[in-house]
């Protein structure tokens, strides 16, 4: 009973370890696990759960609910039911869902509740239908494609010398006479600056508006003088806008072509007729009233300007067209002026001509005597120079045979001293010669044992001296055993002469030699 219990939980635990492997190796890896790529994503379309409700609406749905899935699956491994569920993994690109830099994506969302009578836009926060008030920046974003749709539209950027006015295409209206803020639509009272802006297109439209000076011209402009003639004008000026008072200028008269139509090109012709019928064709042309004319048509087109919010800083008058009735005569009396003026200038040319060749003969005259001047103390300056060139020499004569004099005396003193010193030297060194051989006749023992020495210094190296052996009775037979050798001979006789005299020789040390 016990070993039929043993092999039973055997198999059954057997069993188990198969069924796992077969649920983990052959169910979960071969059959449920899903691979999403880089650059793709993955939704999911549950096939048991709840009904949704609210079908033509959510188009998307929370978990636990039949349908398309509102959770997406990035890059990775997943394990996937295929029986509760059906999957789908498409691109990023395919749903435009990759924002290149330079542009901004816009959301438009399909799945939710309809948003209030009269808006489109819709918060990111709240589950309804509408475009999203929030864009998207540069970037890869994971939506689900069967509830958001994503439009690619440029990024805004404002170059410099530019501001941006921004226009606000939702919201409520603001109160009369002020630009509009945040969540109301219409001109906004601030201005964008230089740089790039994501900013959604169907919230906002962004015009670039040019700021600073800029000229303007307007070409024949005509008015009535003060006699009826018609006068023909070209007028440039010189005007621009301020940054914060680009969004009034915008919200008040359009755009930058309308504020030239509807303010500076009427005003210019209105002060035109205006001022220049109160002068004469002939003042228009000649005489300071030309000025005076221009000086008080920049002043009133300033006031005007300004009055509307632009800046204008000059009126030029370029060119003033008169009737050739009026222009004829004024022009023939200029040129006779003229002509009058260029004769007294001939005069006055030919006078300082004549000036200018005097001047010339008087140049030409001083440089001759500049030249003879020169010339003479040249040959001045020469002779002084030889003369103290010759002085010079003759004294370097003179110190030259001082010093050879000094020289010589020095040769002659040199050659007495060195002939003193080489007797002395002589001198001294036979005296230290002598004394050298006193001391060697001292420390031989006297003058005969100094001869003895210098006969043996004196014998040849290769001298031998052989001695014979003649019978009993002679000197090789009378020496010890070990003075039977000749070098060794003449050592002991040496010492035997040197006892012998030494007593003698102690006590004429104290005596001196003559020499």
């Amino acid at each position: 009973m016990l070993g039929r219990l043993k092999s039973s939980i055997t198999t059954i635990f057997v069993v188990g370890i198969i069924a796992s492997i077969a649920y983990v190796g052959v169910w979960q890896w071969m059959v449920c696990r899903q691979y999403v790529a880089p650059g793709q994503i993955m939704y999911l379309n549950a096939k048991i759960g709840e009904e949704n409700p609210r079908p033509e609406q959510d188009r998307v749905v929370e978990e636990g609910t039949k349908g398309i899935q509102k959770k997406i699956y990035g890059e990775g491994r997943y394990f996937i039911n295929p029986i509760v569920n059906e999957f789908s993994i498409p691109y990023s690109y395919e749903m435009d869902s990759v924002i290149d830099p330079m542009e901004v994506g816009t959301v438009e969302s399909f799945s939710g509740e309809n948003p209030a009578k009269g808006e489109f836009l819709v918060s990111p926060d709240k589950s309804q239908k509408g475009i999203i008030l929030d864009p998207l920046t540069p970037g890869v974003w994971r939506l689900n494609p069967k509830a958001y749709k994503i439009n690619k539209s440029k990024a805004t950027q404002i170059k410099p010398g530019f501001v941006g006015c921004i226009t606000s295409l939702a919201g409520k209206n603001p109160p009369e006479g002020r630009l509009a803020r945040e969540g109301e639509r219409g001109v906004m009272e601030n201005v964008l600056q230089p740089g790039i802006y994501y900013i959604n297109p169907s919230a906002y439209s962004v015009e670039a508006v040019e700021v600073g000076y800029t000229q303007i011209d307007f070409k024949d402009i005509n008015f009535s003088s003060k006699e009826g003639f018609k006068i023909v004008v070209d007028i440039s000026v010189v005007w621009g806008l301020l940054p914060d008072k680009v969004p009034y200028i915008i919200s008040r008269f359009g755009n930058i072509g309308d504020v030239i139509t509807k303010i500076i090109r009427p005003q210019v012709e209105s002060l035109c007729r205006i001022e220049g019928s109160k002068y004469g064709a002939v003042e228009l042309v000649e005489g300071t009233s030309r000025e005076v004319f221009q000086n008080t048509f920049t002043q009133k087109l300033v006031d005007i300007c300004e009055e509307n919010g632009i800046v204008a800083l000059l009126g030029l008058v370029r060119r003033i067209e008169v009737p050739e009735e009026i222009l004829a005569p004024i022009q023939q009396a200029k040129i006779a002026t003229e002509e009058t003026n260029t004769k007294k200038e001939l005069q006055v040319t030919q006078t300082v001509i004549n000036q200018l060749a005097r001047l010339e003969q008087e140049v030409v005259k001083g440089v001759q005597e500049v030249r003879a001047t020169t010339e003479k103390e040249v040959a001045t300056i020469l002779a002084e120079g030889k003369k103290q060139v010759a002085n010079i020499n003759a004294e370097r004569q003179i110190e030259v045979a001082v010093l050879q004099k000094q020289v010589a005396d020095i040769e002659a003193e040199t050659t007495r001293i060195i002939g003193t010193a080489k007797a002395k030297s002589k001198e001294l060194e036979q005296r230290a010669m002598a004394d050298r051989l006193v001391q060697e006749i001292r420390a031989m023992g006297g003058p005969d044992e100094y001869t003895v020495y210098n006969f043996a210094q004196n014998l040849p190296k290769d001298l031998k001296i052989f001695i014979r052996h003649t019978g009993e009775g002679t000197l090789w037979t009378d020496l010890p055993k070990e003075m039977k050798d000749a070098e060794k001979l003449a050592a002991f006789k040496i010492l035997q002469q040197k006892k012998a005299q030494e007593q003698p020789v102690k006590q004429r040390e104290s005596q001196p030699i003559e020499e």
